[in-house]
């Protein structure tokens, strides 16, 4: 039976020695492949060799991948959520006036624009953090009601960079202009709340996670 076969909890010490020896450059395979993250390497290796031990502490033999190959995805695990707890605060940081602000970028390109550009980044981090992005965007859309949501997608952009007036938003929905503006003004504030919220309880979720 090899090191890499062998069920953690009946490592011995030696043994535990041995095979976190072995696969230790691992954790610096891992951290290199986010280095165009924008996240300082230290910290990236810190996460990674969090993934690492707990990795060695999870182990099973029943398991059908090799140890490194466990041990590669526990780290990953890791630095995806390190990378995800960057986004979040940038998320805090940025107000959702910000967010949403046209300009001459739609919100929804601000948003993506401010959280991470997908072409400067490593491929599997860019993927994972935007699609924590679109995640909390849909089920932020799915609180409010349909005339809400119609109102906040096409006043600014986030259906396909698609911005309508509040004349052709009103008339879509059957409001005076007027009303759009001030039920506009009212869905802002209760997006904030919602997305407050939906980082709160990912904060909590993430709190529970495991390799």
């Amino acid at each position: 039976m090899t090191s890499e076969s062998v069920v953690c909890s009946t490592f011995s010490e030696e043994e535990r020695e041995k095979i976190a020896a072995e696969n230790y450059p691992l954790i610096h395979y891992v951290a290199r492949g986010f280095l165009s993250s924008g996240v300082p390497y230290e910290e990236l290796v810190g996460a990674a060799t969090i993934g690492f031990v707990k990795a060695l502490n999870s182990y099973n033999q029943e398991r059908e991948a090799k140890f490194s190959t466990f041990a590669i995805n526990c780290m990953k695990n890791e630095v995806l959520l390190l990378l995800r707890k960057e986004l979040k605060h940038q998320y805090h940081c940025v107000s959702m006036e910000k967010v949403l602000s046209r300009g001459s970028r739609s919100g929804r390109d601000f948003l993506v624009e401010h959280t991470i550009a997908a072409s400067d980044k490593d491929e599997l981090a860019s993927r994972a953090i935007q699609e924590e992005e679109k995640d909390l965007l849909f089920r932020v859309l799915e609180h409010l009601s349909p005339r809400d949501r119609y109102i906040l997608i096409y006043r600014y952009g986030l259906d396909r960079g698609i911005v309508k007036t509040q004349k052709e938003v009103a008339e879509a929905v059957g409001m005076s202009q007027a009303n759009v503006s001030k039920v506009e003004k009212a869905i802002l504030k209760r997006v904030r709340m919602l997305i407050q919220r939906e980082m709160k309880l990912g904060d909590s979720r993430d709190g529970d996670g495991s390799c």
